[in-house]
């Protein structure tokens, strides 16, 4: 018999089940194993992508803030509407639509800015004969509808007639800038009315206290905190600010005598916030007529001096923000509203803004 081959000896360093696992790959060549990957975190990076894009919106709101600039009426958009197309003499349509308040932001121009621009467009251009103000609006500030009136005044001065067609409301703000036109005429349906003035806030100290909060600025006099929503009502400077808006609410109320020729007395009777319907309206010497659009454009034609007119329309062109609303940034925003100080305005409160903003009710 051939001699047997004697057998390799098996030690610790050449036994392959002795060898630790992951020491070598089981396979050589083409064939590698290998464990898979750890999962990516995915989170993160979807933060981090968030915070770029919030990030760019922050710097493209900054660049807006000084490449937008408020309206001079140059860059009005004039369409044509109705009439005769070759003549040299226009009527004017504007439309009034919305809360006044402050003018709108540097971001957004607002009711009262687009409205102020228009009208003074109007004023300049010596081919208008006349103004045609549609007005849909629950007023808004005191001084924005001061403004928006006093520009009525000056067109009317100017031989411009103005006459306001109401919408569906024509409410306290929105009455005292009808009041300084020619005529107003009413649709059937109008809300009116609603003459007075309004602060308005909310005071949160009780609830502060019941919590163990306390107020402690420092101001330079008694009355520096007036209608603080933080400390109780002051009852003196209550007073003082009552005597604020009894002083405007008697510049309201002379105005309406003026431009309606009313006796006070009466327009008293009913000037205290109630609303009023069309038919009431009339009978209260507010309005002239009630009718429609074509009636208030026919009473225009007849106050105009000459016979032939074209009919446009001014219109604001739309601006990058009007296509975005990426920034509600405007004075009219309720947010903003909520944190402003409180200050007299002509509004129609039951559905103005929030309780924080003073209004013409």
């Amino acid at each position: 018999m051939p001699p047997k081959e004697s057998l390799p000896a098996v030690n610790e360093q050449n036994d392959p089940q002795s060898q630790p696992v992951d020491s070598e790959p089981l396979f050589h060549g083409a064939l590698r194993f290998e464990p898979p990957p750890p999962p990516k975190n995915r989170g993160l990076g979807c933060l981090i992508l968030l915070l770029l894009l919030l990030a760019g919106f922050g710097l493209a709101g900054m660049v807006l803030v000084f490449v937008q600039q408020p309206s001079s009426g140059r860059d009005l958009i004039e369409t044509y509407v109705s009439g005769d197309l070759k003549a040299e003499r226009k009527l004017v349509q504007i439309e009034l639509r919305g809360a006044m308040l402050d003018g709108g932001s540097s971001l957004r121009k607002g009711v009262t800015r687009n409205t102020l621009a228009m009208l003074d467009a109007a004023l300049e251009d010596p081919a208008v004969a006349g103004v045609m103000l549609t007005i849909d609006s629950p007023g808004g500030s005191v001084t924005d509808a001061e403004l928006i009136h006093q520009r009525i005044e000056r067109l009317r001065a100017k031989r411009k007639p103005v006459v306001v067609q109401m919408g569906d409301i024509c409410a306290s703000g929105g009455y005292y800038v009808a009041c300084a036109a020619n005529e107003i005429v009413a649709l059937p349906t109008t809300v009116t009315g609603s003459i007075g003035v309004l602060v308005q806030s909310i005071n949160v100290s009780r609830f502060l206290d019941e919590h163990g909060v306390s107020d402690v600025s420092i101001a330079s006099g008694k009355h520096k905190m007036m209608m603080s929503a933080t400390r109780p009502v002051n009852e003196e400077s209550a007073a003082l600010l009552q005597e604020v808006v009894d002083e405007l609410f008697a510049r309201f109320v002379d105005l309406i005598v003026e431009g309606r020729n009313l006796d006070r007395e009466k327009l008293l009777e009913i000037a205290d916030g109630r609303l009023l319907t069309a038919t009431k309206a009339r009978e209260a010497g507010l309005i002239d007529a009630i009718g429609y659009p074509e009636e208030a454009l026919n009473r225009l034609r007849d106050k105009a001096e000459g016979q032939s007119f074209k009919v446009v329309r001014y219109e604001e062109p739309a601006s990058l923000l009007d296509w975005t609303h990426f920034f509600p940034m405007s004075q009219s925003n309720p947010l903003i509203q909520m944190f402003a100080a409180p200050r007299p305005m002509v509004l129609y409160g039951p559905i103005a803004l929030p309780a924080s903003a003073p209004l013409w009710p």
